[in-house]
Parts: C-alpha cells; structure tokens; sequence
C-alpha cells in the first residue's frame, strides 16, 4: 500500500513537470467585435471591509458599458456591507437603470447566484466576480469578443498571485495547469472569482443550491453540454483578500463541494463529448479524491511499520517500506510540503462531509 500511495504521489509530480515545460501553451483564441448583452453578478457576505475596491473597478467597466446590467446580491450580511455598496455607488453616480440590489434572508452563494439570474434575458452573457477582486480595465468587452466563439461555454480569468502570498507556489502550480488543461479546450474548474459563461448556449438552467464550488458545476456542465471551458491569462485580475487569513473551514467547504462535482460528473470518464477530456477528468479525481488519502497513509504509515518491524524478513524490506514515508515526512519542511499537507486534510474531511451529506450551501466568505 506505502508503495502504490508513493507510486500515485509520483504519477503527480511527473505530470506536474510535463506541464511545466510542455509546448502546448494557451492558443490565441480568436476574438470577434461583439455587442452582445452581459448580466454581472456580484453576490457578496459581511464583505464591508473590501467590497468598495471591487465594486469602484466594476461601477467602471459598468459605465463605459451600454449593453451591460449589475446585479448585486446581499446574501443575509450583518455587518456594514449593504451600507458601503448604496454609498459607494452614490458617489459614483451610476445611473439608476443599469443597477439592482437583490436581498437574501438566508446566506448562501447558490441562491444568491440564483436569484440574480431571474434577472437574466436570453442570449446574454453572465460575468460572475466575487467580492474581493480587483478586475482588469475592459474585462466584459474581452469577455464578450472571446464569447463571440461560439464553440466556447464558459471562460474564467486567471489570479495574478504575489511573490510573497503564503500559497503563492500552490496558485502558480494550479494556474499552470489550468492554462495546460484550457490548452485542449477542457478545463474542470475554473477561476469562480472571474468567471463567464453564456446560459443560453450550454442550457444553463441553475445552480444547485445545496452544493458550492459554483465554478465546477459551471465547467462541467459546459464540458457535458459539448462547449468549451477555458481559463485565459488575457484576464489577469487580483484578490484583495488576505491570504494568511484565510479559514481552514473556507478550505474544507469548498473541497467538499469539489470533491462532490468531480464524483457526481465521473460518468464523464466515458461519456465525455471528447476523448481528450478523458484523461484530465480522470487526473483532476486523482488529484483531488485520491491523492489526500496517498498523503495521509504514507504519514500514518511509519509507526504501523515500526510495530511490525520484527516481522520483517530483512532490514532490505523495512528500509524500502519506510522510505516513501521518510520522502513526505521530510518534504513537511518545506512550505510546498505544509501546504500539501493541509489540502490533504481539507479534502479527506471534505469528503467525509460529503459522506455524511453534511450541507455545503454554508457561505462565509472572507475569514470564515
């Protein structure tokens, strides 16, 4: 078992470095004049805090936008945040036409998410952003000319990470492989901070309000429906949030609805519309069902090892049953190891959560 766990761990690594230096790199994708409707959504919770930086960069891109409507979603705040978001839009003087403000009595991102597209008209694109991005200047106008490709379903932008951020080797890792996954059209989770897609193209019909991770349910469904989703680094955009902050619960929450779109969707493995998903669907379950177990094992591993030692044949055979152990074990020393380490546990508790069909609709953005 120690050996099967190291050979996965392994297989990982391997593919992590093929896609560090393969060739395939995002194509330019064709991009068309468009005039095409976009609905934004903002769904935001107790987001007092940051919730004015995004909104100034979308009230701006708003503005400058004919053919395009805001709709922002209080879901249940209790802090200041509703307060900020009337003020801030005050004082920028955004006409009352192109902007609504929708309020929930219960939190959750699937039916905030859910309750902004009753204001959705056929046709139109939906730009989602989360409360803590900063946008890049003329997104939905990018968004709306790489939309115009009619074979694409959704397209998210990718998280321009500082040096310095505590998960800055975990987020360039994941962009890497996005990018190399968007590379054959097919990219299972996408950026969900900034993401669009087009409803009326894919048969969107709405979110699963008892479930998260918004951005897989989004790609796969589009992969299912025979579109494209893709991830593009022309959409660089920032968080505002501080990473060091951040929950281990959030981490928890949102593996547990990853884990449950990746198996929900694991029909997928041989009923994609494409071959070529095939095998990414298949080492996305790897990565992130699987791999957390291989982590866990390999550490747990040592002491069962060492009770059974005087069974052992040989020093030969013990010594090969402790190395991949010793591997992880010493790997710990390193920040890359810590952060394996804790999204291993996030998932493996994530997927008990799912087990136990504890509810993942639960949203507390920011610290919580």
């Amino acid at each position: 078992m120690v050996w099967t766990c190291f050979s996965l761990l392994s297989i990982i690594s391997i593919r992590y470095y093929f896609v560090k230096n393969s060739l395939r790199k995002m194509p330019n994708l064709e991009k068309k004049p468009s005039n095409q409707g976009i609905l934004a959504i903002l769904p935001f919770r107790n987001e007092e805090s940051i919730i004015r930086k995004t909104l100034l960069r979308v009230i701006r891109e708003v503005s400058s936008d004919k053919n395009c409507k805001l709709v922002l979603v209080d879901s249940a705040s209790e802090d200041n945040s509703v307060e900020v978001v009337l003020r801030t839009i005050r004082e920028s003087g955004l006409v009352d036409d192109s902007w609504s403000l929708i309020s929930l009595e219960k939190p959750g991102k699937g039916k905030a998410l859910n309750l902004a597209m009753s204001k959705y008209e056929k046709g139109d694109i939906v730009v989602m952003i989360d409360a803590d991005v900063q946008i890049p200047k003329g997104s939905f106008d990018i968004f709306r000319q790489l939309m115009s490709n009619e074979e694409i379903g959704a397209i998210s932008g990718q998280e321009s990470v500082h040096p310095k951020d505590p998960m800055a080797r975990y987020k360039k890792r994941s962009n890497a492989l996005r990018v190399f996954e968007s590379s054959t059209g097919y990219c299972p989770v996408l950026e969900g901070s900034l993401l669009a897609w087009a409803p009326s193209r894919i048969g969107w019909s709405s979110f699963d309000e008892n479930s998260n991770a918004d951005d897989a349910q989004i790609a796969l469904y589009t992969i299912r429906s025979g579109y494209r989703s893709l991830v593009t680094p022309e959409l660089l955009f920032r968080s505002v949030r501080d990473s060091e902050k951040a929950s281990f619960q959030r981490s928890i929450r949102r593996s547990q609805g990853l884990n449950q779109q990746l198996l929900r969707n694991i029909d997928l493995l041989w009923n994609s519309p494409d071959s070529q998903f095939r095998p990414i669907m298949l080492f996305n379950i790897l990565l992130h069902c699987i791999i957390p177990w291989c982590v866990i094992i390999l550490l747990l591993a040592p002491p069962i090892i060492l009770t059974e030692h005087p069974k052992l044949t040989s020093d030969y055979l013990f010594i090969s049953s402790m190395a991949p152990s010793m591997v992880i074990i010493l790997s710990l020393l390193s920040s890359s190891g810590r952060t394996l380490l804790r999204g291993s546990l996030a998932s493996i508790l994530g997927q008990f959560r799912v087990l136990l069909r504890m509810r993942t609709n639960h949203w507390e953005p920011g610290e919580g």
